[in-house]
């Protein structure tokens, strides 16, 4: 089965409500969906960033322009059921960029699923679990408003995407907390996040433990990327969980990061990692050094909330859940089906490969005029 075609379309999609971060207001999401054609069989995969390049180094413009300059001349022709044959080709031909591997990588596993009638999760081992617990951000920028979206979460059904998730109610410009309902244990923990920049390691030494005082569970990056040292010395003076988001940005970091034991949990993205494989490596390398893994999101789409599912579900332990809220949080969904939040999880898709299908009117929509 030969890899025929790979094509590209940018997306950008609105959000419901504005998403108040340090770095910038995300109002709309833009997306690379890729699509590889080989035996009469289409994969489906997504690339994408939080924010554009104000995030990190890559935006949809840099992802379709990787895969259609360098990465699809390559790989057209190949055997599409060689997986590890692609990523190397693509390493070796590609220095990071790593959203773009993983958009092809995601189409070429949604496709040799297909083929042999598999979800993605059984490709890859198997299942540990058909749902994941959620939480649900709140970022409004505005502290009031973000506690009565909360509670009003907290009072609806649950059978509605909006319930038993977490909140982060903020305390300042990107900074907040996020209350996650724990199934079974009637109550709701709380998480704090500092997006980028970030605090300097005083501020932290100096909020963390009032954080922790407060009943906060876990702080999610609250230095900045590169202080892998401050991570590692707030990981060892307070009791509070430090979490590794964009300091987790290749398998070079993961090890380093679990080396020095600098964090207490992995917070996973397959657009940091370049694809499933590589994200499976890093939760392996978190699990080998007793860290903890987390189901981390780009803000993804159906697309790409379905692919980290399928990754996510396989894993032996995922002690916090996952964060996956990117298709509530946008206006609309590029597949066909939904995905479901039932009884405070967000539940794997059922069917072959991602087990979602574009929805084709629904991406012509929301392409970007060229």
């Amino acid at each position: 089965m030969k890899i025929e075609a790979i094509s590209t379309t940018i997306v950008d999609v609105p959000t419901r409500r504005p998403l108040q971060m340090s770095f910038t207001t995300v109002h709309k999401q833009s997306y690379v969906i890729v699509q590889v054609t080989a035996g009469g069989l289409v994969g489906i995969g997504e690339g994408g960033s939080v924010g554009g390049p104000t995030w990190g180094s890559e935006s949809a413009e840099t992802i379709k322009v990787i895969i259609d300059n360098y990465l699809a001349p390559l790989l057209i022709g190949k055997d599409a059921s060689n997986l590890s044959e692609a990523r190397a080709l693509m390493d070796r031909a590609v220095t990071g960029n790593l959203s773009a591997k993983a958009a092809i990588d995601i189409a070429l596993h949604d496709l040799k699923a297909r083929a042999l009638n598999l979800s993605i999760a059984d490709l890859i081992g198997g299942t540990m679990r058909k749902s994941i617990p959620i939480a649900w951000t709140l970022a409004s920028g505005d502290t009031a408003r973000d506690i009565d979206s909360a509670l009003e979460m907290d009072r609806s059904t649950a059978t509605q995407p909006l319930q038993g998730e977490a909140g982060r109610a903020h305390a300042g410009s990107g900074s907040g907390a996020h209350p996650q309902h724990r199934e079974g244990r009637g109550r709701q923990s709380v998480r704090a996040r500092r997006r980028q920049p970030g605090m300097d390691e005083q501020t932290a030494s100096i909020w963390i433990p009032r954080l922790e005082e407060a009943g906060v569970e876990l702080v999610e990056q609250p230095v900045p990327r590169a202080n892998f040292g401050a991570l590692r010395r707030l990981t060892e003076q307070n009791g509070v969980a430090i979490l590794a988001d964009e300091s987790l940005s290749s398998l070079s970091s993961a090890f380093e990061l679990a080396r020095d034991r600098a964090v207490d949990a992995f917070s996973l993205k397959l657009c940091n990692m370049g694809g499933i494989a590589n994200t499976l490596k890093v939760a392996a390398i978190a699990e080998a050094a007793g860290i903890s893994s987390y189901g981390g999101t780009m803000l993804d789409s159906t697309v790409g909330t379905a692919a980290a599912l399928h990754v996510y579900a396989t894993l032996p332990s995922l002690p916090y859940g996952c964060e996956l809220i990117g298709p509530w949080v946008l206006s609309d969904r590029l597949t066909q089906q939904d995905l479901e939040i039932k009884d405070f999880e967000v539940h794997l898709p059922v069917g072959s490969g991602l087990g979602v299908d574009l929805d084709h009117d629904k991406v012509r929509h929301y392409t970007r005029a060229a």
